[in-house]
């Protein structure tokens, strides 16, 4: 199990899970575009596609769907046998009494050293520590961490758990 370093705020939701024998191969991200002098929240929600070692999706996994913002276009680590193996998120630190967003964007790292991301992720914050499946293993289940509805000053999510399945 990996988890990248992600924003305070939130609990645990639902452990999701590929299909054995298959291994996420892309993803989508659910992001609140800014607002102006709203109450932004950024990133939502991930959505895991899951899929087998020729590259063919099989499913979508969600641990979570959110609750604001829009669902960027499938993006893939292309090819046969890569997979998503790390994650990194941007995170916006705490902003006393302005507005916290926390999470604001999301990129993975492919099995062959490629890095993907959507083209919605919000501008705030700062690239965070990444973390990485070991060798032969790759991402194959995930969990967000989410804050709940808070009627003002929202963060919705704040990061995510993934699970390392083996590639043997």
């Amino acid at each position: 199990m990996i988890e990248p370093e992600g924003g305070p705020w939130g609990e645990a939701k639902d452990w999701v899970y590929c299909r054995p024998n298959t291994w996420a191969i892309g993803f989508l991200q659910r992001v609140e575009a800014p607002c102006g002098r709203c109450d932004d929240t950024a990133l939502n929600a991930l959505e895991l596609i899951c899929g087998g070692a020729d590259g063919i999706s099989v499913e979508r996994i969600q641990s979570y769907g959110g609750l604001w913002g829009a669902w960027s276009d499938p993006t893939f680590c292309f090819g046969e046998k890569n997979f998503l193996q790390g994650a990194q998120f941007r995170i916006e630190p705490r902003q006393g009494s302005g507005d916290d967003t926390s999470a604001n964007d999301s990129r993975f790292t492919c099995t062959n050293g490629n890095v993907i991301q959507a083209s919605n992720g919000a501008p705030w914050g700062d690239w965070r520590l990444a973390a990485s499946c070991p060798q032969w293993s790759a991402i194959c289940g995930f969990r967000l961490k989410f804050e709940p509805r808070q009627g003002g000053d929202d963060t919705a999510m704040n990061g995510a758990k993934f699970m390392c399945c083996s590639l043997q």
